[in-house]
């Protein structure tokens, strides 16, 4: 593994940057909807490190400041 990809992970915190998130069904499965998150191809070396590992990752999500009022205007 290279020196980079350490220290990458060192931190056990990696900012991806911006994020696509898609609908993966336009009908859902089991009447329930599932969604696709594309990561970003630049940091498609750590995306394969990972999955040759086999280990799973949490992800989490941060929701800018402007979506969610408009999520609030909506509701």
């Amino acid at each position: 593994m290279s020196r980079f990809i350490e220290e990458l992970l060192k931190s056990r915190l990696i900012d991806v940057g911006d994020v696509r998130i898609a609908r993966a069904t336009l009908t859902g499965v089991r009447g329930k909807a599932r969604y696709i998150i594309y990561l970003p191809m630049a940091r498609n070396y750590l995306w394969r490190l990972l999955n040759e590992a086999g280990e799973k990752v949490r992800l989490y999500v941060e929701v800018p400041e402007g979506v969610l009022t408009k999520l609030r205007a909506r509701s």
